[in-house]
C-alpha cells in the first residue's frame, strides 16, 4: 500500500507531464536502467516486479489525469507490455528503464506513433534477431519486429 501511495503522490504532477521537459521525480527500484531491464530477461520474478511498476505508474498517471485515462482495454497485456519496453531500450540504451512508462502513456493517449506490430513471443523473436546481418541488426526495432512479423506469417502458411 506504501508503494502504491508514493506512485499516486509521484504522479500527481505528472499533468505538466515529462515530455515538456519538466523534471519528475520517480521513485522505483534501486536497478532502474534499460540495462538493469534486460538483465531481468531470463528472470521471471524481477521481470515481473517491472511490470507490476509499469502498471503502476499508468495507474498514477489515470489518478492524477482522469479526463485523458489510459483506458482498460488499451493497455497491453504482459507480455506486449515487456515487447514494448524491450523495444524502447533496444532504440534508447542509455536511456532509464523508467522513461519507458512515460512513452507508453504518451503512445496510448495519441501523443506519440501508435503501437503497429503484434509482439512475438520475445525469446524467438531474439534467437531470430542474432541470426540476422549486422545490417539488420542495427534498424530500428519496430522495423525489425515488422519484418520478423512478416516472416512469421510466410512461414505459417
Amino acid at each position: 500500500m506504501r508503494s502504491l501511495c508514493v506512485i499516486f503522490l509521484l504522479l500527481s504532477s505528472i499533468a505538466a507531464h515529462a515530455g515538456e521537459g519538466n523534471h519528475i521525480a520517480v521513485h522505483g527500484f534501486d536497478k532502474m536502467s534499460c540495462g538493469d531491464w534486460r538483465a531481468s530477461r531470463y528472470d521471471s520474478t524481477v521481470r515481473g516486479q517491472y511490470v507490476a511498476w509499469m502498471r503502476g505508474i499508468v495507474t498514477g498517471y489515470n489518478y492524477a489525469n482522469p479526463e485523458e485515462q489510459v483506458a482498460a482495454l488499451q493497455m497491453p497485456d504482459d507480455a506486449a507490455l515487456a515487447f514494448y519496453v524491450d523495444g524502447y531500450c533496444r532504440d534508447r540504451p542509455l536511456t532509464p528503464f523508467v522513461g519507458a512508462a512515460f512513452a507508453l502513456i504518451d503512445e496510448l493517449r495519441g501523443k506519440a506513433p501508435q503501437i503497429t506490430h503484434v509482439a512475438p513471443r520475445d525469446d524467438l523473436f531474439q534467437d531470430w534477431l542474432h541470426q540476422q546481418s549486422p545490417d539488420m541488426q542495427s534498424l530500428d526495432a519496430n522495423v525489425q519486429h515488422k519484418i520478423y512479423n512478416k516472416e512469421s506469417t510466410l512461414r505459417s502458411k
